[in-house]
Order: C-alpha cells, then structure tokens, then sequence
C-alpha cells in the first residue's frame, strides 16, 4: 500500500538553536532551496541548528558546515522533527546548516517507510513514517510494525519535546518486523502479553550503511525483493509467517548459521538458496574480528573489529576494567616522608571473584 502526505497552505520550517524546540529560531516557508542558509542563521544570531520542526507532508535536504577544518561537509535527509541534530545526524566537526532544499509532498510504501498498523499481522488503519521524529499515532492502539532494512524505529511513553531527560520511557527499539507488537518476530525470549503503555512519541533514524553487517535475506533469487536483515553478533528465530529465503547476502567479514534439518553454514552470498534451507528454524549471525581473539576474554566480537564486554570490562578491546569500591590500593609502606615517593598499585576487582581489600 502506498500513502501520500502533503503540506497544509502556508507550511514553514522551524530551525532552533537549542535542543528540542528551544531557544532563538528562524522560520523557512516550504518549499524553497535556500543556499545561504549560513549566513541567514548568523544575522538571526544562531551559531549551528540544534533542532528542527518539520510540519507534516514536508521533506528537507540539510547540507552541513565545516568551519575550521578542510574536510567535506555532509548531508541528511529528514521527513519529520528532529529533537537533537547534533548527536544524531552530524559528527562534532560539523555545524547545521550551510543550505536546505525544501521539497513538498511524501509518498510512503512499506519497502521505504516504518509503517504502524492498529491490528496484528499488518492489518487495519496505518501510520507511516520516515526519518525524524514524531508525536502520538494516529491509531487506537499498535498492534504490528513494519520496518524496512536499513531503518530503525524507537517507540516512547513520553512526548516528543521538553528536554532530552523528559524524552525517554522506551517501549521498543525495532530494526525488523513485528507481527505481533511488541515481541519483534525474530526474537528467542518468551513472548509476553503484559500491557504496554500510550505511545506518545517515535523517532526514525537511518542505520549508516557501515553499521550494516550482518545477513541480508530475500523472497526472490538473485537478491530480489522485500529483504530482512539480521545483526551480526545475535541468535534469531526465522518466523513461520515469513516467506521462504530464496537467495542471502553476507557482508563483509561476517557469517551465519542456518538451522533446518541440518546445518548450514554460510560464508558468501548466494543467488539461489539450496530450498533445504528456505525456512530453517533459526540463524545464527556472527563477525570476523582480526585477529580472532581481538576482544579478549572479556568480550565478543559483535561486528568486524567491535566488540560487546561482559561484566564492568570496557575499551575497545575489553581490555580495561573500571575500578569500584571493592578495589584496593595496596602501598610499599604506611608512612611516607614529605618529598618522597610512595611505591603502591591498584588491585582491581576481577569480575566474579570476592574483593581483594
């Protein structure tokens, strides 16, 4: 299904120098190309954009700044508000906004958009969206979500606004489909039916394509049609509801597991599945670190040369381990002369064992 979301007469852009919708702003009517958007922030008194209000039916390309450094600045593509700019579109080095191409009119399909449906199995009113973030749905009640690849949805119990405090309450963070809301299908917990509260508030983000590594599956041979995608570094069950995988496509330095009858694994793309392996029951996802024990003994590797730590070990290795209250530091001596230095080391907790003070 396809839905179309056009601008009311008169729609603007509202571009503010303060987090969610505060501070000093500047107004831009739809739908225009604006290439001297730097130098219209700097007479309205605004150093660098920090929020964005969208109005509905309006899509916005942002061309970001580089002031102080020779490197090329970037873009994003945005069809609703932004709460923070900053920490979600750019890197520290760029600043909102050197120019904006304003355009009207949104045409959503669910190979595109995350869409939200009323009643379970993709049925009943919907509610589409693209990047940004948004208000309350539409809708009486979620009962399924579609995601499409590359797309990730975080569903709140608070508003949209206030404060980056205020804005929290997570009900769910999905990147696939959800037959049944809130247990994403391709998840191996338990499934509950505990109820949830309002959502009053979502947020679309796009995944950077270098995040992407995993496994892509498709219904079609030759890496045709709707795809799923799963993270590497996660065990998932394939649902029975789904299509049959007729062709796959790994990325680099990662593999996956197929569980039918037998098991597979797989190492490299593939046009056409063997049709013993169009429905296992559930895929394993996994990265190639280099070398193989690059996340230590404290830690797995989750994506090429990332890895998830276990217990209180951090760093980009696992390698480091903060210390806590039932450390110690143990010193040569008891006494020390004014001037002089006092030999100690710090013995941290290991993870599971007793104190050491």
């Amino acid at each position: 299904a396809a839905f179309d979301v056009q601008p009311e007469d008169g729609a603007q852009v509202t571009l503010w120098d303060g987090r969610f919708f505060s501070g000093r702003r500047l107004d831009v009517p739809c739908c225009v190309v604006v290439d001297d958007l730097w130098e219209r922030l700097q007479k309205a008194n605004i150093r660098s954009v920090r929020s964005i209000t969208m109005p509905a039916g309006v899509r916005g390309t942002f061309q970001t700044t580089v002031p102080y450094l020779e490197k090329e600045a970037s873009s994003f593509e945005l069809f609703g508000s932004l709460g923070e700019v900053d920490s979600t579109v750019m890197d520290f080095t760029e600043s909102c906004c050197k120019a904006v191409h304003l355009r009207s009119g949104i045409r959503h399909v669910d190979d595109t958009s995350v869409v939200l449906y009323e009643e379970e199995g993709f049925e009943g009113k919907a509610a589409p969206y693209r990047e940004g973030d948004f208000g309350a749905p539409p809708l009486k009640k979620v009962g399924s979500i579609r995601v499409p690849v590359g797309l990730r949805v975080t569903l709140r119990a608070t508003e949209l606004g206030g404060s980056s405090e205020s804005f929290g309450s997570i009900i769910g963070v999905f990147s696939t489909d959800s037959r049944t809301f809130p247990h994403a299908d391709t998840s191996t917990a338990a499934q509950t039916r505990a109820r949830q509260p309002p959502i009053r508030s979502i947020s679309v983000r796009r995944i950077a394509e270098k995040d992407l590594h995993g496994l892509f599956v498709y219904p079609e041979p030759g890496s045709r049609g709707r795809p799923q995608f799963f993270a590497s570094g996660s065990h998932y069950l394939y649902p029975e509801t789904w299509p049959a995988i007729r062709s796959i496509a790994v990325t680099n330095q990662t593999f996956a597991r197929l569980f039918a009858s037998i098991m597979k694994i797989v190492r490299a793309s593939e046009d056409e599945l063997d049709g013993n392996f169009s429905r296992p029951h559930t895929i394993e996802v996994s990265a190639m670190c280099d070398p193989p024990d690059y996340c230590g003994p404290h830690g797995k590797c989750v994506q090429p040369q990332r890895c998830s730590c276990s217990g209180a070990f951090q760093g980009e290795r696992c390698h480091l381990q903060v210390p806590d209250e039932t450390s110690a530091i143990i010193c040569a001596g008891n006494a020390v002369v004014v001037g002089e230095a006092l030999n100690c080391r710090l013995n941290l907790r290991r993870d599971g064992l007793p104190c050491n003070a």
